[in-house]
């Protein structure tokens, strides 16, 4: 960069000058950085939605899950039932074929 048509100004000219030169700057990087600022805050929104999306999933698959083990317990509840029913009858047949004599 050439200095000698600040030079021209003088001190105040060349110090107006570089004052004009870090303001700019100044406001360059400022601009620089709320776009970035913006930018994360659009990404952090983007995670929360997917975080939300996530825990709705979670939520969804446990409750699934508790609905099959209420499922699973009933059935194993009736089976043991059944099973109970099962022996008591096979005790009642054999209480009937004693009275009747042993025969099969």
């Amino acid at each position: 960069m050439d200095l000698a048509p600040l030079l021209s100004y003088g001190v105040p000219g060349v110090l107006l000058a570089l004052i004009a030169y870090l303001i700019k700057g100044n406001r360059d990087d400022r601009s620089q950085y709320v776009e970035l600022v913006e930018a994360a805050e659009r990404r952090a929104d983007a995670a929360d939605v997917r975080r939300e999306a996530a825990e709705t999933a979670r939520d969804h698959a446990l409750e699934a899950r508790r609905r099959a083990e209420d499922t699973a317990a009933a059935v194993a509840r009736e089976v043991h039932g059944l099973r109970e029913q099962v022996e008591a009858l096979r005790r009642e047949v054999a209480n009937l074929r004693g009275q009747l004599g042993g025969s099969p």
